[in-house]
């Protein structure tokens, strides 16, 4: 056997690989590049309105109420975000700790509860409140669900003097992303 013709063999069949596997890079980037999240094929997210000029509590918090359903993983996301009427039980800045969880749902929060507000058919919700620290949780069924939270409390929202601040409430526990 001639070792400059192994050699060469050799070189060869590592460039048609070479070669297959950047056919198969530019396919794979083409791939991505032909659904934009605009394209019929590619159904993207629409969410709904935000309700910004409905807002009448002159210090408090406001915001929508949306149910994500299905899935949200990039690229070409073809989940539905709900525009959905929930209570909403604002209690005092809530730790961890002060929670009592069944799975992923809450059963019971061991904070002050603030109020009970209710978002309308169009999601919108608000809140008169004095200035402090609260923590938002969403009615579901005989259960609460809370999105995040910081290094203190669970679903937060810190209030100034005479400030209205937006909190969305997403409920995502049927959402993949």
């Amino acid at each position: 056997m001639d070792p400059a013709a192994d050699h060469q063999t050799c070189m060869n069949k590592f460039l048609g690989y070479i070669s297959i596997l950047t056919i198969f890079g530019i396919v794979f980037v083409l791939s991505f590049l032909t659904c934009d999240i605009n394209d019929n094929d590619c159904p993207g997210t629409d969410l709904p309105p935000d309700n910004h000029t409905r807002v009448t509590v002159k210090q408090g918090v406001w915001g929508n109420v949306w149910f994500w359903k299905g899935n949200f993983q990039p690229y070409c996301p073809t989940g539905k975000v709900i525009p959905v009427v929930r209570q909403i039980y604002i209690h005092v800045g809530t730790p961890l700790d002060s929670v009592k969880f069944d799975g992923s749902m809450i059963i019971s929060m061991d904070t002050r509860l603030i109020a009970v507000v209710t978002s309308e058919e169009t999601d919108f919700y608000e809140a008169s409140l004095d200035s402090g620290v609260y923590s938002l949780f969403i009615k579901e069924e005989s259960v609460f669900y809370a999105n995040g939270g910081d290094d203190t409390f669970l679903s937060p929202v810190y209030f100034v003097p005479g400030k209205v601040s937006k909190r969305q409430l997403d409920i995502t526990y049927e959402a993949a992303y």
